[in-house]
């Protein structure tokens, strides 16, 4: 009976006793008691002398809730509307009844202790509160927290996550690696941090990432924040970093308040970055690989002022290293280490410089192409061959193979010597007919030897479009070029690339369905 009126209440939604009774094809008197059982429940509400109205809420849900005494329980737990279950016992979580699809559970597992324990907490009032009204949610929320601190929530936060459930189920709730660093990475990270040496945010996670880690295996540093957040208070994170004689930390804080990193010179900032990882538990090889790294940025940026080293600055010094004929993953290891110390040393960049960065050479049109190849410079080759400009300068004529139209690279010219690539190294290359025909079959020695050639870069790019307007794969690109990684390919000519589909794009087009 009491379904039946529900049911015709949630069709009517605005009613009198008089509509309920004809639609139940009863008495008034007979619907009397229920109607007023409803509205004690403030599942109906009266709006005038003999009219209700009916509104689909959690109320009456809220209030059974509010009224029915939480027990906690240690064994045999199951997510009813009266259990809560108890978080220091999380080992015993049911985790298998509990999370049915396969997707939770796995990621249920993956998780730490720490991650499991929020997890848990999360879904247990997922179950207990639904998708209850902010305001309704507030309220519930707040009697749980009352009588049981570890499950105070927020109700702002509680709708966000419970939304997130709902649609990406577990993993959802936290979308950042948060629940899945790696326990050692994570007490390596606080090792560094959580000391009297007062090492900043930044300079921790660099020293973090020396430490031989995949780089997979490191999540983003507002990630160990986060989680430092959650495991110490403030006072406890600033009484670890806090140096042993009280007097050096004030002269310390003072001092660095007074030097702006503006006004420090990148020899100065260099050799502070050296001396972090001299202080730390760095391995023989990464150090020396910075090193040298690190002495070539000092003998470029010497006399340079942090405040002077701008995007415009980092450019020129990559065209530099470029014209050099220093390859891309040189270029890249030194640049980067030089965007590092900037940030270690308080200077603020924007994380996404390096893209700004290899976009910034001139990317040329079919027309200048044209115009560059009629030239027959040392560009023509570039743009022909792919080849780099230390390749460029070692080749020789006897290179060439005339009858099968091709040229084999193998060595490059580095630092004014020849060094002779290994057997996989070595590349055979399809010259085009143009290409050959310009060349003098009865010369021999160096092609070219050393040479400048600014626009590098530029005729770099023009080889892969030229590439690519023939339809040409990426991955037969990268292997053309040399490179046994199309990842590391894609880094660096990424933005030579279409970035999304075109607009009139249909699968189905080849096919004949349109």
């Amino acid at each position: 009976m009491e379904q039946k009126i529900l049911k015709i209440m949630n069709i009517l939604k605005r009613f009198s006793l008089e509509d309920l009774s004809t639609y139940m094809e009863c008495d008034t008197s007979e619907l009397i008691p229920y109607v007023e059982k409803f509205v004690d429940e403030q599942v109906v509400h009266k709006i005038s002398k003999d009219e209700y109205l009916y509104e689909k809420t959690n109320s009456n849900k809220l209030k059974r809730k509010l009224n029915t005494q939480k027990v906690k329980v240690e064994t045999n737990f199951t997510l009813s509307e009266n259990q809560l279950f108890n978080l220091d016992n999380f080992r015993e979580f049911p985790a298998e009844q509990v999370f049915t699809k396969k997707r939770d559970l796995d990621y249920y597992n993956k998780c730490d202790e720490r991650m499991k324990q929020l997890l848990i907490k999360h879904v247990v009032l997922f179950n207990l509160a639904g998708d209850m009204s902010h305001a309704e949610a507030k309220i519930f929320l707040g009697r749980i927290a009352k009588d049981f601190p570890e499950y105070k929530m927020n109700a702002q936060w509680y709708k966000i996550k419970y939304k997130r459930y709902i649609e990406e189920g577990l993993p959802g709730l936290y979308q950042s690696k948060l629940c899945t660093i790696d326990n050692k990475v994570y007490e390596d990270f606080k090792k560094i941090y959580l000391s009297p040496k007062q090492y900043t945010q930044e300079q921790a996670y660099e020293l973090l990432k020396l430490k031989g880690y995949e780089s997979d295996s490191i999540p983003t540093l507002p990630t160990f924040i986060h989680r430092l957040k959650h495991e110490y208070s403030k006072e406890a994170i600033k009484k670890f970093r806090t140096p042993i004689t009280q007097e050096a930390s004030s002269e310390t804080t003072t001092r660095k308040r007074k030097q702006k990193p503006q006004n420090i010179l990148f020899e100065d900032a260099a050799n502070k970055y050296w001396k972090m990882i001299v202080d730390n538990d760095i391995s023989y090889t990464v150090a020396n690989n910075k090193k040298r790294n690190i002495e070539k940025l000092k003998e470029y940026f010497k006399g340079y002022k942090l405040g002077e080293i701008i995007q415009e600055e980092i450019v020129k010094f990559r065209k530099y290293l470029m014209t050099k004929g220093v390859c891309f993953a040189t270029v890249k290891a030194l640049v980067g280490l030089l965007i590092i110390i900037l940030r270690v040393c308080g200077f603020q960049l924007q994380y996404d410089i390096y893209e700004n960065l290899t976009n910034s050479a001139t990317i040329y049109t079919l027309k200048e192409v044209k115009e560059l190849i009629k030239k027959d410079g040392p560009e023509v080759w570039v743009i022909a061959l792919g080849l780099k400009l230390t390749e460029l300068q070692a080749i020789q004529y006897e290179d060439i193979d005339f009858e099968q139209s091709t040229i084999s690279i193998n060595r490059r010219y580095m630092h004014g010597k020849l060094a002779y690539f290994k057997r996989k190294q070595v590349k055979v290359v399809k010259m085009p007919q143009y290409l050959l025909n310009k060349v003098d079959r009865n010369k021999t020695g160096f092609i070219f030897g050393q040479i400048k050639m600014p626009n590098f870069e530029s005729c770099l790019y023009a080889h892969i479009m030229l590439l690519q307007s023939q339809h040409v794969p990426m991955n037969l690109i990268a292997k053309e070029m040399g490179y046994s990684s199309i990842h590391t390919f894609y880094v660096q000519f990424h933005h030579l690339f279409p970035q999304n589909l075109e607009n009139d794009f249909d699968l189905f087009k080849p096919l004949g369905f349109i």
